[in-house]
């Protein structure tokens, strides 16, 4: 008798969406187009890679986030390049794998934290302090607050950075102040969370 060996399918086509993502993104990995000579039924099997590192036992979709960029289990973070690789399996045998393009995570804003003006009440002559705390980042970065201060809608001048939180300090001279604090880097009045106002 002649034994018929099994067949193993073709490689598929992967393709990972969106192509642009942070690490709070769902991130999809597809796989089409394997065929079998044997006519048997195709599965994808599919693992997520970061920085070369294989997700062991990742599946499709997968918030990035999630994913893993070393063996010590660190998350995934802004700038990590990562791709799907994904081999087509009919039972028996399994295709060379194919991968998807490498996409970069962007970097992710801060999140939440509050920011507090005291005293309570001012005039003219009361140094006022807007102090930040407890923001987060996605990403895992250290925050920097930003301070600057409005008076009467005109925002001055950014009067320090100082890492995870502390005070700016600037004085209130007529109308209303408002506090702005910013994240990470740069000011970026849509960044900013309003610190409060106090009317004179």
């Amino acid at each position: 008798p002649v034994s018929v060996l099994n067949s193993a399918p073709t490689g598929p086509s992967v393709l990972l969406s969106p192509v642009v993502a942070t690490v709070g993104t769902l991130l999809t990995c597809a796989a089409t187009g394997s065929t079998d000579l044997d006519q048997d039924t195709i599965t994808y099997l599919s693992s997520w890679v970061v920085n070369g590192y294989i997700n062991p036992g990742s599946a499709t979709p997968a918030v990035a986030g999630s994913l893993v960029s070393d063996a010590d289990g660190t998350p995934a973070r802004g700038g990590d390049q990562v791709f799907c690789r994904v081999s087509a399996f009919d039972g028996d045998d399994g295709s060379a794998p194919a991968d998807s393009a490498v996409i970069s995570l962007e970097n992710s804003p801060p999140a939440g934290g509050g920011a507090v003006i005291t005293p309570a009440t001012a005039t003219e002559q009361t140094v006022l302090t807007c102090e930040a705390t407890d923001a987060t980042d996605p990403d895992g970065q250290q925050v920097i607050w930003s301070y600057s201060w409005a008076v009467d809608g005109e925002l001055g001048p950014v009067l320090g950075v100082t890492p995870g939180g502390g005070a700016g300090v600037g004085e209130l001279d007529g109308g209303f102040a408002v506090g702005f604090v910013g994240g990470e880097d740069a000011l970026d009045a849509s960044e900013y969370s309003i610190c409060g106002i106090y009317w004179k």
